[in-house]
C-alpha cells in the first residue's frame, strides 16, 4: 500500500472536522531548486459535508530552465481507510463527466499562471486549457465523494526549478 503523503483537510481537531470555511488555502508550495528529476505528491482533502461543487484554484509560480508541473483531482474512498491512510493507487477514481480531473502541464518558466478547476452538477465540461496562461477547467459531477485526492508532479533537467504558490479550495452548496 501506498499511503497519500498526507492528510490536508483543514479545520481538524483530534481526528474531528470543525469550522470548515466557504474558501481554504489547502497548501503553500514552496520548493527551490528542485534537485530531483521527478517529484510527485498525493493529498487527501476530506469534502466538507454540506459542499456539492467546488473550485480548486492552483496560483503558482515556476522558474528555471525546464521546469513542468502536472496538476490531476480524484476522488478518494475506502471502506476502512481515510485521510493519510488512502493509497495513492489504488483508491483514486474518477467521479466526474469528461475524464479525469487532469490540466494541461505547465511548462512555462518565470510566469505566473492561475488555473480554476471547477466541478459540480450542472457544470459544463470543459477540458482545454493552456501550459503557460492562465486557464479555466470545468468537470460535471453529480455528487462529489467523501475524500478528493490531488496530486502534482513537478519535474526539472536542470536541478534549478523553483515552484512557488497556493493551492485553495472554493466550496459551493
Amino acid at each position: 500500500m501506498a499511503a497519500v503523503d498526507s492528510d490536508v483537510t483543514p479545520g481538524t481537531v483530534g481526528g474531528a472536522v470543525v469550522g470548515r470555511k466557504k474558501f481554504e488555502v489547502i497548501e503553500t508550495i514552496a520548493i527551490t531548486n528542485q534537485v530531483a528529476a521527478s517529484t510527485t505528491i498525493n493529498r487527501a482533502l476530506m469534502v466538507p459535508t454540506w459542499a456539492n461543487s467546488f473550485i480548486a484554484l492552483l496560483d503558482i509560480t515556476i522558474t528555471g530552465t525546464t521546469p513542468t508541473m502536472d496538476f490531476t483531482i480524484s476522488g478518494g474512498q475506502a471502506a476502512t481507510r481515510f485521510g493519510a491512510t488512502l493509497d495513492s493507487t489504488t483508491d483514486k477514481f474518477e467521479f466526474t463527466a469528461g475524464g479525469p480531473m487532469t490540466i494541461t502541464q505547465l511548462t512555462t518558466a518565470a510566469s505566473t499562471p492561475i488555473v480554476a478547476v471547477s466541478c459540480g452538477p450542472g457544470v459544463q465540461t470543459d477540458t482545454t486549457g493552456s501550459a503557460t496562461v492562465n486557464s479555466a477547467y470545468a468537470f460535471s459531477a453529480v455528487t462529489l465523494p467523501t475524500w478528493l485526492i490531488y496530486t502534482y508532479i513537478t519535474t526539472d533537467a536542470a536541478d534549478d526549478a523553483d515552484y512557488n504558490g497556493t493551492i485553495s479550495f472554493i466550496w459551493g452548496k
